[in-house]
């Protein structure tokens, strides 16, 4: 009796393990397998598989690459997510804000079950880029982005997000007053 309650340890043991390792190893290049991971285990147990590890920051470059695959990798973790892990994917989604907006703003928006307005989602990016690239820089980008608006959903995101970066960056300058 003792030799098959060892041999079943072991085996949960290996068996544990090896799914670990597959995490582990799925390729971060493949937002697919990501998604194929997250599916089978739920957001949370992908999040735990993945966190810490070099695939998570390859996971994280992918979403702020803004690619419409590695979006929903965000939105299947961000589920999932809280503490370090939530952060972390916050901060990623904002770096691809300004260069995928008409992706990610109403993927954020919906997110927020229609509580933030894209207003308000453009506002906290630029603030969540200020201690980063600057916000400058940010906006920049941001603004040549959304110049590239081409159907009345797109221009319409892109008209309450300018209001935001202008908001945003009226905020960034009476910060920097009040610091001096």
């Amino acid at each position: 009796m003792t030799f098959t309650l060892a041999r079943l340890l072991i085996a949960i043991a290996l068996l544990a393990s090896s799914s670990l390792a597959v995490a582990q190893n799925k390729s971060p290049n493949n937002s697919s397998s990501i998604l194929g991971h997250v599916a089978s285990v739920g957001p949370q147990q992908a999040i735990k598989d993945y966190y810490g590890n070099p695939v998570w920051y390859e996971i994280l470059k992918g979403i702020a690459s803004g690619k419409s695959d590695w979006i929903k990798v965000y939105a299947a973790l961000r589920r999932g997510s809280d503490g370090a892990a939530s952060e972390d994917l916050t901060e990623a989604i904002s770096d691809a804000m300004p260069i995928a907006p008409f992706r990610i703003l109403p993927v954020l928006h919906t997110e927020k079950g229609g509580h933030s307005s894209i207003k308000d989602l453009c506002i906290f990016g630029v603030e969540m880029s200020a201690g980063k690239t600057g916000v400058g820089t940010y906006v920049t980008l941001f603004e040549q982005s959304l110049k590239q608006a081409n159907s009345p959903e797109q221009r319409s995101i892109r008209d309450a997000c300018l209001i935001g970066i202008a908001e945003a960056k009226r905020n960034s300058e009476t910060m920097n007053d009040v610091q001096r």
